[in-house]
């Protein structure tokens, strides 16, 4: 049997649902394995595997939060795109803590700028940060993109993360 590039990466496109993509990632890997499709079919594996990783996450936690203010609903889109990315990425799920008692109360941005207020540089950071993924923790989101979202004060904190360590500047 043969089977077609073109038409499994359509499928995996139009697939949304997390369990349908496991099941055509799981089944791609199959007929790679059984030497029943080129080698190039990987790549589909890879792809349908990280949208049935990301879906799981999105079919988990909250719908982010909309706003009224234009530049409010373009940073919560940004902090929700970055929280499933990552946890599919990083193969974990978000705690039912902060699922429950920030996320859906707070929404996802302001949910990073209330961890970053109540410490910056702690553990979690720390962990990203040897993990090389300091690019996605709450204090660059807040570093980067949403300065207005914490006080003063604890974004001259994040500031001075950043200077000192990595020796980038706001």
């Amino acid at each position: 049997m043969n089977f077609n590039f073109t038409k499994t990466e359509a499928l995996i496109n139009r697939t949304e649902k997390s369990k349908n993509l496991f099941i055509i990632a799981n089944n791609i890997m199959e007929q790679i394995m059984k030497g029943n499709c080129d080698y190039e079919f990987n790549a589909l594996h890879t792809k349908a595997l990280q949208k049935a990783k990301e879906a799981k996450v999105i079919e988990r936690c909250p719908t982010p939060v909309k706003y009224d203010n234009e530049e409010m609903n373009a940073l919560e889109q940004m902090a929700f795109k970055r929280c499933y990315e990552l946890s599919a990425r990083m193969d974990i799920m978000p705690s039912t803590r902060v699922i429950t008692n920030q996320i859906s109360k707070l929404g996802y941005a302001l949910t990073a700028a209330k961890q970053v207020t109540n410490n910056v540089a702690g553990e979690g950071f720390e962990r990203m940060a040897q993990m090389g993924l300091v690019n996605e923790t709450s204090e660059f989101f807040i570093f980067r993109s949403a300065r207005n979202l914490v006080a003063p004060k604890v974004l001259a904190k994040v500031d001075a993360l950043f200077a000192e360590r990595f020796g980038w500047a706001a």
